[in-house]
Order: structure tokens, then C-alpha cells, then sequence
């Protein structure tokens, strides 16, 4: 649950900045297409907001909605988990490109945020596929 943390903290800032971002987001875009009507403008610029919302707080949801599951011996959770875990830390830079952020955030910061990021999912992963944990999984089949 704790690779939930970053990608929660860079929605958070997300939401702070929102109307900077769109801002930028919407130069960007007439910049990139100047022939655009400000209608059009305005659906690209929500319709980029939208997919980076959806690429932080969708693992963000997930993670957070599978771990219980996890943790009540559900071995399918605990894969899906894992798949996301993975996922997180590049949608979180998709997303974090996506709002422009050379504007917003220092390169720097980026980079270490992303990769606390995946240590706290190495972490996840090797915790959860240990031999300890796998036997206590398997265990789950013998209970029920």
C-alpha cells in the first residue's frame, strides 16, 4: 500500500497546480495547433487532464482496493497487485510529463520520486513472493 503513496502525493500536487497545468496544457496545445478553435482547445486540454487523473489515481485506486483482498489469501489479488505495482511508477511519469512538468517540478525531483516510487514496489514484490508468504497463500486453499 505504500507504492500508493507517491502517485497519491503527485494527484495531490495535481489538484493544487490544477489550473496552472491546464494552463500550460492549454498553451501547449495551441502552440502545437494553432489552426484549433478555442472549443477544441478546451476538449483536448480536459480530455489530457482526464488521462493524467486517470493514470494517478487508477493504480492508486487499485492498490489501494487489492490490498485488502491480499491480504484476506485472495493469490489472484496478489498478482494483480504486483502487475499494477510495476505499472505505477511509469504511469506516474507518463502523467507527470503529460502535465508539463519541466514547468512545475525540478527534473531532480522527479527522478527521485519515481524511484522511491519503485523501491517501495521492489519492496512490495519481494515481500509478497517470498516462500514464507507463498506457503502462507497455498495454506488458504487448505483452510477453505
Amino acid at each position: 500500500m505504500l507504492a500508493a503513496l507517491p502517485g497519491l502525493a503527485v494527484l495531490a500536487y495535481f489538484g493544487a497546480k490544477f489550473s496552472e497545468v491546464r494552463d500550460a496544457i492549454v498553451a501547449t496545445v495551441e502552440e502545437d495547433r494553432p489552426s484549433l478553435s478555442v472549443a477544441s482547445v478546451d476538449r483536448t486540454a480536459n480530455a489530457i487532464l482526464a488521462i493524467i487523473l486517470g493514470l494517478l489515481a487508477g493504480p492508486a485506486a487499485l492498490i489501494l482496493l487489492l490490498a485488502p483482498l491480499m491480504a484476506a489469501r485472495r493469490n489472484w489479488a496478489r498478482i494483480v497487485l504486483a502487475i499494477v505495482g510495476v505499472a505505477s511508477p511509469i504511469l506516474t511519469a507518463v502523467a507527470v510529463v503529460l502535465m508539463t512538468a519541466d514547468k512545475f517540478v525540478d527534473p531532480l525531483w522527479l527522478i527521485v520520486a519515481i524511484s522511491i516510487q519503485a523501491v517501495l514496489v521492489l519492496g512490495g514484490l519481494v515481500t509478497m513472493f517470498r516462500p514464507r508468504a507463498n506457503a502462507w497463500y497455498r495454506a488458504r486453499l487448505l483452510i477453505m
